[in-house]
């Protein structure tokens, strides 16, 4: 209970899938760079809560907590995993896997699920299994095509500086004279949902702050409007932006602000953003990824090193651990622009995503200064 001792909030990972989260391997390498790494009560304020003997117990309970564990994703203490797979025919995840021991128990009934009322289930299942872990402080929900674009170092800091959910919004918003194709005049005449001022579009991945997880948990207005009143809704695309906008909540979320790289250039049959084949995927690709929306390569760099400052490893013998004083730099936090993840990625492109992350370069950060 190494997060438990240290009051060390986490980061939960929703994957809303079909069945196998097709970048396994990519996310098991990405989470063994977090083992053994936790935050010291009182870091960003940058002074210390405890004291430097409390410190020293406290690692070496972590420590002996890291050896008990098999799995990688047990041995680190910055994210938790949760997966809603919708498979009837997916028989689980094998043991010894990331994932095995993260299904939550609230699966939706078998179907298909895109465009539907069912999806935004789902992903209400995870958050609500999410939030009986009461360290879980943010949310980010993904899908199993989604992959990381930076170490989990920067990735878990980042969110815990975000201060507002990351809620993207349309910016085609209905007008007086405008009105979108899917509303229904019974979201508004028996719900309540207005169209002008509630009625909002954005993206179904997001990052939550714990309040607005709770929120769409304890929802029952927007869920009873979608299930009788939005027969030919993207609701999963309207849930969280109008979820925000209808109480009041807008001020709190980064509203031109995504969380995953998508290239809707190339759709695919159906609506679908491009799936990326493994000749394309490269170094140049999630650079490109990063740098999408206006993100400053020049700064990523500084953030990445003052994110590992702020964090302690225990890996190493006791006397090389970080002394009580003096505390480390703040964080500059990236742009809120940065994008942090990336999809749609199959399974057979794992081994280009990995070679990609394993390229010191790539660990640079600074896309202007390598790639120009």
């Amino acid at each position: 209970m190494c997060a438990e001792s240290l009051g060390m909030p986490k980061v939960a990972l929703l994957f809303l899938s079909r069945g196998p989260i097709h970048q396994e391997v990519t996310w098991e390498r990405w989470l063994q760079q977090a083992e053994g790494m936790v935050m010291l009560p009182g870091t960003e304020r940058g002074a210390y809560d405890i004291t430097w003997q409390q410190q020293q117990e406290a690692l070496h309970a972590c420590k002996l907590e890291r050896s008990i564990h098999r799995v990688t994703a047990k041995k680190q203490h910055m994210f938790r995993l949760y997966v809603h797979p919708s498979d009837p025919e997916f028989l689980g995840f094998h043991e010894g896997s990331i994932f095995s021991d993260s299904t939550v128990r609230n699966l939706l009934p078998a179907g298909n699920y895109y465009f539907s009322y069912e999806l935004v289930e789902g992903v209400r299942s995870l958050l609500a299994a999410a939030l009986d872990d009461r360290l879980n402080q943010r949310f980010v929900i993904l899908c199993e095509a989604c992959v990381p674009l930076y170490p989990p170092a920067l990735i878990y800091v980042q969110l815990m500086h975000e201060a507002k959910s990351r809620v993207s919004l349309d910016a085609s918003s209905d007008t007086e004279t405008e009105v979108s194709p899917d509303w229904n005049e019974q979201l508004q005449t028996k719900h309540g949902v207005n169209r002008l001022h509630h009625w909002k579009k954005g993206n179904q991945r997001n990052t939550l702050l714990r309040k607005h997880a709770e929120l769409a948990v304890k929802d029952t207005q927007l869920v009873q409007a979608f299930v009788h009143a939005c027969g030919k809704c993207t609701v999963e695309e309207r849930f969280f932006a109008t979820l925000m906008a209808l109480n009041g909540q807008l001020d709190d979320v980064f509203t031109h602000s995504t969380l995953a790289y998508e290239d809707w250039s190339r759709q695919t049959w159906g609506g679908h953003p491009h799936d990326w084949q493994a000749d394309e995927v490269n170094t140049t690709l999630l650079f490109k990824a990063r740098t999408d929306k206006g993100c400053s390569g020049s700064w990523t760099s500084e953030s990445l090193h003052q994110a590992e400052q702020l964090l302690t490893s225990y890996l190493g013998p006791s006397d090389t651990w970080r002394p009580a004083q003096p505390p480390p730099p703040p964080f500059t936090p990236l742009q809120p622009e940065c994008l942090l993840m990336a999809r749609k990625f199959k399974p057979w492109t794992t081994a280009n995503i990995v070679n990609v992350f394993s390229d010191p370069v790539f660990r640079k950060w600074n896309y202007t200064q390598q790639y120009g």
